[in-house]
């Protein structure tokens, strides 16, 4: 049984890796490069963030870090990808069905600028707490973070904060581990 149930996790997750985007932190940009952009690309100043499948070629520079899975958050010890997301029966993955206030969760494009908390709160949308990579706990109702979603060109993703992320890792508490695709909402014991 416990077997089946790593199986189906991979298979689930499998795909997310084949589909990552992999992006680069380019350190001391140069002018030529700053000159040639591409879409999605963030300029803080001293780095520049963007998708490595749209970098120029030839004018990165020496000082390039390449990030496999850079939104992938750490849920229940898994890489998920906010984006790509299984779908799950189980209730510790399933969103929750509040559309008044609660905590959601923000993925911006890349490292969280003064603007882009400025823009949060303008949507009356509350930073709570960040969470690796790029990401805030928030607390909104679903229309704000909808219609913070529709404006903003910051926001990659946004939606509920699944019950899986509500609960701190290391609980002492917990057993074990929740079973993204057991589809019971069983526990998995820890050996």
């Amino acid at each position: 049984m416990k077997f089946r149930s790593c199986l189906l996790l991979s298979s689930l997750l499998l795909p997310l890796a084949a589909t990552a985007e992999p992006w680069l932190r380019v350190e001391q940009p140069t002018a030529a490069l700053r000159a040639q952009l591409p879409a999605h690309a963030i300029d803080y100043g001293s780095f520049i963030w963007m998708p490595a499948a749209a970098a120029p070629t030839g004018v990165l520079g020496a000082r390039v870090q390449r990030s496999e899975q850079p939104f992938a958050l750490v849920i229940d010890g898994e890489p998920v990808d906010p984006l790509q997301m299984p779908a799950s029966n189980n209730p510790w993955w399933q969103a929750n069905s509040v559309s008044g206030g609660d905590f959601r969760l923000v993925q911006l494009y890349g490292p969280p600028r003064v603007q882009d908390l400025a823009e949060l709160r303008a949507a009356n949308v509350r930073p709570v707490r960040y969470l690796a990579p790029f990401s805030y706990i928030v607390w909104s109702t679903r229309a704000e973070l909808d219609n913070l979603s529709a404006r903003s060109g910051a926001v990659r993703w946004a939606g509920d904060l699944l019950p899986a992320q509500r609960v701190p890792a290391a609980e002492p508490r917990m057993a074990g581990r929740t079973d993204a695709g057991d589809g019971a909402g069983r526990r998995r014991q820890r050996r």
